[in-house]
């Protein structure tokens, strides 16, 4: 199932100029790649975020007649359906299928009477070496394997498409060159050879027997009785996220409500691009976490090109600009916008909790994109109080 994603992205212009500020984030080992995989060096990305991080003009909203930019819908009216996730059999089939996908190095799961595909996920070992010598990071002859989708661009350019065509059980020699801007200088533009032995071929969910139901479920005795296990479950999950996730999804549903009834004559350029630079910001730094520049972790991220790519964030910025102009407008008439004195506590609150001295270490921009955030909250909180909501 496609699981349903927050709209409510105004509150990251705050958290990301309070992080600039000196909030700590913890680095895991998540982070982290194997050397084989397409990486890119860490400081071409820290060169983009800086560069995006000059080119966000900090607006703010006080600078702004909002009501010149939009006509308000009867926002004190606002009815929102929430629908129920129904589980389908495609759904039992993709997570079977994603389930299968960690057993190519069972023999008992495994497919071992055809070549490796286009779209298989192959277990396999591998040894790399440089002039004949295995370079750090370029071997995993583990026991359980590497599982690796056919496809899915994981490792450096010829690796996937030199294990077309092998037969599980095999040993090839793949020649292969790392890219002139591969993070590690002793491998970057570097030829090298992987030895690569395939383990096996996961199955996928056509694959299934009764046997390999029993051994993925014990308590089912067929393939259609596993089947039904999964789609219990998923059901169950379900709705266990609605139930918990409750009040994020009416607060998500009011929002789109609002910018789809309200009429925008103009969207003020500079807070789109304040917000698609925050955004871009953001995913740089996590390009930069995972030893990559921006364009090569979109592309593995989200599947789509970088020129994609700032189309669509200028799509998602464009919304943000008018949720955060609707609710300023709302705040305006209902009189919900926050004073000095309280945004001065919540500063306060905030720069305790931070390890810092005192708010007033935290500048005008800080200041005023907490005060846009608090504004949003309230008027949030203020329009759930009279939103009606149905759910089918």
């Amino acid at each position: 199932m496609k699981k349903k994603l927050a709209v409510l992205l105004i509150t990251a212009m705050t958290v990301s100029v309070l992080s600039a500020c000196g909030a700590d984030k913890e680095k895991t080992e998540e982070g982290q790649t194997q050397v084989v995989e397409t990486e890119n060096n860490t400081e071409a990305a820290e060169s983009v975020a800086a560069t995006e991080a000059e080119s966000a003009e900090m607006v703010f909203l006080k600078d702004y007649e909002v009501e010149s930019y939009v006509t308000l819908n009867d926002y004190q009216n606002v009815a929102v359906t929430l629908t129920k996730t129904v589980v389908t059999d495609a759904d039992v089939d993709n997570y079977i299928t994603s389930i299968l996908s960690n057993y190519g190095g069972r023999e008992e799961f495994a497919i071992m009477d055809r070549a490796v595909a286009e779209g298989d996920t192959a277990n396999i070992n591998y040894s790399g070496k440089l002039d004949g010598v295995a370079f750090e990071g370029g071997t995993d002859d583990s026991e359980e394997g590497t599982n690796l989708g056919i496809g899915s661009n994981s490792f450096i350019d010829g690796f996937e498409d030199g294990l077309i065509g092998v037969m599980p059980g095999e040993t090839v020699d793949l020649n292969l060159t790392f890219p002139e801007n591969y993070q590690s200088t002793d491998l970057a533009g570097k030829e090298v050879v992987f030895t690569v032995t395939v383990n096996g071929i996961a199955p996928t969910v056509g694959d299934l027997t009764d046997e390999m139901a029993v051994a993925l479920n014990e308590e089912t005795s067929t393939v259609d009785a596993y089947k039904q296990s999964v789609m219990e479950m998923l059901t169950e999950e379900a709705l266990l996220e609605f139930d918990n996730y409750y009040d994020t999804y009416v607060e998500n549903a009011i929002v789109e409500k609002i910018v789809e009834e309200s009429t925008f004559t103009d969207v003020p350029k500079e807070i789109v691009n304040k917000y698609k630079n925050t955004i871009i910001e953001a995913d740089t730094q996590t390009a930069a976490m995972y030893q990559m520049d921006l364009e090569s972790f979109v592309t593995a991220a989200y599947g789509i090109s970088y020129e994609e790519y700032e189309s669509t964030m200028y799509t998602y910025a464009e919304n943000m600009a008018k949720q955060i102009i609707a609710f300023q407008a709302i705040a305006n008439k209902e009189n919900l916008n926050i004073d000095d004195t309280k945004l001065a506590e919540e500063l306060e609150t905030y720069a305790q909790n931070s390890g810092l001295e005192s708010a007033d270490d935290l500048g005008e921009d800080v200041r005023e994109s907490y005060r846009e955030s608090l504004m949003f909250v309230g008027v949030l909180d203020y329009l759930k109080e009279k939103a009606q909501v149905t759910v089918e």
